[in-house]
């Protein structure tokens, strides 16, 4: 999915796109009450399991479970398969998978009817923009949020593409 010159990410990229079957341990760090999690929502949907298996890897599992607040941007399966499609996500090849990850998750919480700015686990900025052509109405850094599951420790906004840090 790649053209031209490699970079040193592009095994790490190759490596979690190739094993798609394998499982992520599941954390005991849901506060008490709170089974519905991020985490939860994002096991049950069928079209994130890239997402679950990466957020596996690099060490997110208890922040998803936890008490939160907690906003994942996520992004389906679809769109880890054609990173590197368009000039945008070719740049996410070349990054940290663990960066890019991590620039989907942050500790704001979403205010409903407004746009606003959140910091990342990386520190960069998501703006969340109010858009009428989204089918939730609204946009994280211009791509449509498609979906919106609210969670006990948060939500889980569903993006039509791979967000990358730098980029808007």
């Amino acid at each position: 999915f790649m053209s031209g010159e490699e970079s040193a990410a592009d095994g790490v990229w190759d490596a979690f796109l190739a094993e798609q079957g394998r499982d992520v341990a599941r954390a005991s760090a849901v506060s008490a009450g709170c089974a519905d999690t991020v985490l939860a929502a994002i096991e049950r949907d069928g079209e994130l399991s890239l997402l679950l298996k990466a957020a596996g890897e690099i060490g997110l599992i208890d922040a998803l479970s936890g008490p939160g607040p907690v906003t994942l941007l996520a992004p389906p399966d679809s769109a880890f398969i054609n990173l590197g499609a368009d000039e945008r996500t070719s740049a996410a090849l070349s990054m940290d998978l663990g960066e890019v990850i991590r620039y989907h998750v942050s500790t704001d919480e979403v205010v409903g009817g407004q746009s606003q700015r959140m910091s990342s686990l990386t520190g960069a900025p998501i703006t969340l923009s109010l858009s009428s052509g989204s089918p939730a109405g609204i946009s994280a850094n211009g791509q449509p949020v498609l979906d919106i599951t609210r969670a006990c420790n948060g939500q889980v906004l569903k993006v039509g593409a791979v967000l990358v840090p730098g980029t808007p």
